[in-house]
């Protein structure tokens, strides 16, 4: 879990859902990290700040209301105006974006596997302990299944996911 942890990017929005904060906070980390090290791979110490201005960059978004508003696109531009942004036309994401095609299905799906099995896990060892009362069992499972406990196992779900799909190197 270690090796994954520093590319971790927590939100921190009400929902689950993006926000303008979370998106600048991301796109602020990929530009820092990501794409200035990929640079000096490229070009070495021969990178000045004007070479870097110069060259390009295309962030391929989705149609999220916060991906297309005014205040992001016009932050993006004022920040890094070497950045070009181009959208997948809403409800194409599935269809045309390598990452959702060959990163997130699979990704998802072994999450889905190892969310179940845990799940069944707890269901099975219940069912099989016949001294349990059917309230017992119901009070165990309402004991396993906090927010907590579903917390801390999507870390290990996640970083053995990445792990799974080879992507814990950059």
């Amino acid at each position: 879990k270690e090796e994954v942890k520093d590319r971790w990017i927590f939100g921190n929005s009400p929902n689950h859902w993006s926000n303008i904060h979370e998106k600048k906070k991301a796109i602020t980390w990929i530009m820092e990290n990501y794409r200035e090290n990929k640079l000096r791979a490229l070009y070495g110490h021969t990178l000045n700040d004007r070479l870097k201005q110069s060259i390009p960059i295309v962030f391929v978004l989705d149609c999220w209301s916060v991906n297309t508003s005014a205040e992001f696109r016009n932050w993006v531009k004022s920040t890094y105006p070497f950045v070009r942004i181009r959208y997948i036309p809403a409800g194409m994401t599935g269809v045309v974006q390598l990452n959702d095609t060959y990163f997130h299905a699979p990704y998802k799906a072994h999450i889905r596997k190892s969310c179940t099995s845990w799940y069944r896990s707890i269901a099975m060892e219940l069912l099989n302990n016949e001294q349990l009362s059917e309230a017992g069992r119901s009070s165990i499972i309402r004991s396993q299944m906090t927010l907590s406990n579903w917390r801390n196992m999507s870390v290990d779900w996640n970083c053995d996911a990445l792990k799974k799909l080879e992507l814990t190197q950059p």
